[in-house]
């Protein structure tokens, strides 16, 4: 007898001693003993923890899963392994890994049952910011395909117009413009790519200077006027008098500006407004841009500037981006010792970037710069082309042109719908990262149509080209998917067929 309490006490003694919760219930599988753990584990009284009161202490949402597996255990003599979230002593829900077996007589009858239960909330921590991870990292890859093939898309574009009009010294001018623009945008692209290796592996340095905040923010602006009017937005801009000299790596500060003004164009819808305010608080040198766009959700703002976050990336967010512009703008801004905040006050509320940078009391000289803009095609007829990217469907409809084909063109998937209604297309080409609607949408509204069933043909032309994305496109009414940069020779086999 005084060999079989020694043994209780020491296997007490190891329970306790354990970081796991060890149980036993009876036959029924009902609690009737104490469980020192459970009760240290979960701060549940003694009378409270008896019987079946220990599941008082699970999440609802797991009551049931685990209540039809102990069913099962209890019928079939068998023993079961689950995961459930249990509220902790420090109120929260932990996730942990059960195990229950049974202690079986020599008739082979259930006795009791033992079992344990180990905290494993880091581990499933873990493993969601792996997740996260490797779906962050996968959809970065994808919209970069996608952002790459967008550019891609009008320069192939210009190359064959350039090859049809070999003597048409204006429209090859007008052309070479687009091209420009086009790799420009592509370079920003990489240069954006390889700064954040830079950063990260601590490689950028600083050729600091002094200069005016001021000056260099109307230089962007200039860079960007282009855009803006494309856009048709409203710029207003507000300087306070005279310089906002900042010692600053020129390049450094002008990249902060533009991916500022670059981020509220995308999110502004056409007729947008976006206000540019240049002033000082203190002894820092402020910049605010704000737009009436499309504005940030309150779960998005504490991580707008993270690496690879790119918000909605539904396909009629059309605007893309690979999500690293703003990240960007913070670590360049904190190397120049100042900071950088965001502010909105929900979706469709638009939103306020503000920097701040320490102000030098030496007031430096200014410069300017002027910015070329290339001249605007006119729109042709017969075959409708709905595509966001300005560039890429005035040239794609200079090509149908070219062909024998008459185009026009819309920009959005609302507007591509109300054209198509007034012009009665044989063809649409279409995109299918739109804004308001997207391509999808669009072409399952034109499908709905009896009358279209038989004689339009819709041709998709985007930068997702996955087999997902044809088989979707499939369903939506396409009846083919071309992957940007389009090849001529098969459009126009496409458009005889």
């Amino acid at each position: 007898r005084a060999s079989l309490r020694r043994s209780e006490q020491r296997y007490k003694s190891l329970v306790l001693a354990s970081s796991q919760v060890v149980w036993s219930t009876g036959a029924p599988g009902e609690v009737v003993e104490d469980s020192p753990t459970w009760r240290a584990f979960t701060r549940q009284a003694k009378e409270e923890m008896m019987g079946h009161g220990w599941m008082r202490k699970l999440h609802l949402d797991d009551v049931q899963r685990v209540s039809e597996i102990w069913k099962h255990s209890l019928a079939t003599g068998t023993s079961h392994e689950t995961e459930f979230r249990i509220l902790a002593a420090d109120g929260t829900y932990r996730h942990v890994a059960a195990r229950t077996v049974p202690v079986l007589e020599p008739n082979g009858k259930v006795r009791e049952w033992v079992g344990t239960m180990t905290d494993i909330t880091e581990k499933k921590n873990a493993e969601r910011e792996m997740q996260e991870a490797s779906r962050r990292k996968d959809e970065f890859l994808a919209m970069l395909a996608h952002e790459l093939r967008s550019p891609l898309a009008p320069v192939r574009n210009a190359i064959e117009i350039i090859r049809s009009n070999k003597t048409d010294t204006t429209r090859i001018d007008w052309t070479c413009g687009i091209m420009e623009r086009q790799v420009q945008h592509m370079t920003r692209l990489l240069d954006d790519l390889l700064d954040v290796a830079r950063i990260t592996h601590g490689r950028i340095q600083l050729h600091k200077q002094p200069t005016d905040l001021s000056t260099q923010v109307q230089q962007s602006l200039e860079a960007t006027r282009s855009v803006l009017e494309k856009k048709n937005l409203r710029l207003v801009t507000d300087f306070a008098p005279g310089p906002m000299p900042i010692s600053a790596d020129v390049t450094r500060i002008e990249q902060i500006i533009t991916n500022l003004l670059n981020n509220a164009v995308k999110f502004t819808p056409p007729g947008g407004q976006i206000t540019v305010r240049v002033h000082a608080e203190g002894d820092s040198a402020v910049l605010r841009v704000i737009d009436n766009g499309r504005g940030v959700a309150p779960e998005l703002l504490p991580r707008i500037f993270q690496l690879f976050e790119q918000g909605d990336r539904s396909l009629a967010r059309s605007e893309g981006g690979l999500g690293i512009g703003l990240t960007l703008v913070q670590n360049l801004v904190r190397m120049h010792f100042g900071t950088v905040e965001a502010k909105s006050e929900g979706p469709g509320r638009g939103s306020e970037f503000i920097v701040r940078l320490p102000m030098l009391p030496v007031v430096p000289a200014q410069s300017s710069k002027t910015a070329a803009q290339p001249p605007i095609p006119g729109e042709r007829k017969r075959v409708l082309v709905v595509e966001d990217n300005l560039d890429s469907a005035e040239t794609l409809a200079a090509m149908l042109d070219m062909m024998g084909h008459e185009a026009r063109v819309a920009n959005d998937g609302p507007s591509g719908i109300d054209v198509f209604a007034r012009f009665k297309p044989s063809v649409v080409l279409l995109d299918i990262g739109l804004p308001g609607l997207s391509g999808f949408e669009v072409a399952e509204h034109l499908r709905a149509d009896s009358a279209n069933a038989v004689s339009l043909k819709i041709i998709a032309l985007t930068g997702y080209g996955s087999d997902s994305d044809r088989a979707r496109s499939k369903t939506a009414g396409f009846d083919y998917h071309l992957v940007k940069p389009v090849d001529f020779e098969l459009l126009e086999k496409l458009l005889k067929d």
